[in-house]
């Protein structure tokens, strides 16, 4: 096992040869600073992003990474990315990172070393579940009380007491955490997976060593032999056409109504943008999971935590799905066509009203509560359908205005009118900020906090806004981000049948997205 994930590790990843570097844990892939952290002794990603020719299988002997003063081991490369191993000795801070190919050295970038820096490895690509666990397939899911090992790297100067794995947001201790044999870099955690996880394709696995918390991936679970629990309700031989690497088609009917500040300066003003989006597109495994989302207990999904933004990529595969040349959404007093505007692809932008100071001053929106229908004549390959969606009041804000500036030292309260809301509706607030504290001291560049939408209520608590960085006080440009978003659990969102012409039915989603993204600074 450990031969066959260190050749997925050393030859899996794409990218492009370039001089121009970043530099990230090999498994969490978290960015650069200062969110990317890494421990001494762990694996990292050396990728280069612009300058230079692609190298499909470099000459390992021609590249040369150094981190700080120390020569870093290079384990491999392939396709523009390099991994390398961080010294062991290399003292804690912001380290330079420099990669060095056939002479020519890159310009240099940055990491932040640290003690402890835990990331899990993905199967798929880095930071897309399913997790890089022992054998586990969607349709030959762990069970309860079964053991799994996850691989990672960044344990570093962790002891085993001091690591914790959450399955579904339940903390266990593992059997074993630590260095795996046989492959520099690479941590071994052995853990039992709990009862009391919820079962599901998508179970949230998140590794925590000390005070450091990894990337999340997924794993299988269920309460009995044969295939898992599938929130699309996808068929058994649909999930082992995903396991086999094969797609499946997964249809999803959006609709969307967003407050924000309009793309230039001065970005003191808000306008709402509003659309209507179908996909009836073909799926992989990589592209399910992330439509899934991590299946975790009410207790774990909601309140709060730090996470450093990364960037996931998402292909729609090219297909001839055909369900006509338009859909046609319909709510109270209201119509709306959606026509296709590519092969599986959907869309109607509705005009933006003109920005204004507060979104109190633009037009109401055009979802609004009650019933939505989607419906369509048919096409070459669905017949006609017609589905319907319960929508619930688009978020209301209640002390938006109030929250010019957050201070860090005291907890932040978010409140919004809880009526009309569902067990279902969750509301989100995700602090981000694109400020860089270059002495390493920020812990992340983000926070997100969930409730549920009947609560009214969230707070943004001072122990994690403490180790957000600060951004400069600007009028012109702030640079930190507070978005409040209502939308259903993605596991829980409403499933309607795609009736084929040549017989039989595929799964579709039906979701409401609606947010209010507010400018406002961190002091």
């Amino acid at each position: 096992m450990i031969r066959q994930l260190a050749a997925t590790l050393l030859f899996g990843t794409a990218a492009w040869a370039q001089v121009v570097i970043t530099v990230q844990n090999a498994a969490s892939w978290a960015g650069s600073v200062p969110g990317g952290a890494a421990a001494p002794g762990s694996i990292v990603a050396v990728q280069t992003l612009r300058g230079g020719p692609v190298v499909i299988n470099p000459d390992v002997s021609k590249l040369a990474v150094k981190i700080g003063e120390r020569d870093a081991p290079v384990l491999g490369a392939s396709l523009g990315t390099v991994l390398a191993l961080v010294p062991e000795d290399l003292p804690p801070g912001i380290a330079s990172v420099v990669m060095t190919t056939d002479g020519q050295a890159s310009i240099p970038a940055q990491i932040r070393i640290v003690p402890v820096a835990p990331g899990i490895f993905a199967t798929l690509s880095q930071n897309v579940r399913p997790g890089a666990v022992t054998v586990n397939r969607l349709t030959d899911p762990a069970l309860a009380g079964e053991y799994i090992t996850v691989w990672g790297t960044g344990l570093g100067a962790a002891r085993p007491d001091e690591v914790t794995v959450e399955v579904g947001g339940k903390p266990v201790r593992p059997s074993y955490a630590g260095p795996a044999p046989g492959f520099r870099g690479l941590d071994q955690i052995n853990v039992q997976l709990p009862q009391e996880a919820p079962d599901g394709c998508y179970v949230s696995v998140v590794l925590k060593a000390q005070d450091a918390v990894s990337n999340e991936i997924t794993v299988a679970k269920a309460d009995r032999s044969g295939a898992c629990e599938h929130p699309f309700r996808l068929r058994t031989e649909q999930l082992r056409a995903l396991d086999e690497g094969r797609s499946v088609r997964v249809g999803l009917i959006s609709l969307r109504s967003e407050v924000m500040p309009p793309p230039g300066p001065p970005y003191t003003t808000y306008t709402r943008n509003e659309a209507a989006f179908g996909e009836l597109a073909l799926r992989t495994a990589s592209d399910a999971a992330l439509m899934a989302q991590p299946l975790v207990a009410d207790e774990a999904y909601y309140g709060c935590r730090l996470f450093n933004p990364a960037v996931t990529a998402r292909f729609t595969a090219v297909d001839d799905f055909d369900a006509g040349e338009q859909l046609v959404v319909t709510g109270p007093g209201k119509s709306l066509e959606v026509p296709r505007t590519l092969r599986v692809v959907y869309l109607n932008v509705l005009p933006a009203p003109e920005a204004k100071p507060s979104p109190k001053d633009l037009p109401g929106p055009f979802f609004t509560a009650g019933t939505w229908r989607v419906a369509s004549a048919g096409g070459a390959t669905v017949t006609p359908f017609d589905a319907s969606l319960p929508v619930p009041p688009p978020l209301r804000w209640i002390n938006r205005d109030s929250i010019t500036s957050i201070d860090r030292s005291v907890d932040q309260a978010i409140t919004w009118e809880p009526d009309g809301y569902s067990p279902t509706d969750v509301m989100t607030a995700t602090l981000t900020s694109g400020a860089f504290q270059v002495d390493g001291t920020a812990r992340a560049t983000g926070m997100i906090c969930r409730a549920p939408a009947s609560a009214g209520r969230l707070t943004l608590p001072a122990e994690l806004l403490r180790d957000l960085p600060t951004s400069p006080i600007s009028t012109l440009f702030p640079l930190v981000s507070l978005q409040l978003r209502l939308t259903p659990k993605p596991w829980l969102r409403q499933r309607f049948e795609l009736p084929l012409v040549a017989g039989g039915t595929e799964s579709a989603l039906f979701e409401y997205l609606f947010t209010d993204t507010l400018r406002t600074n961190l002091r």
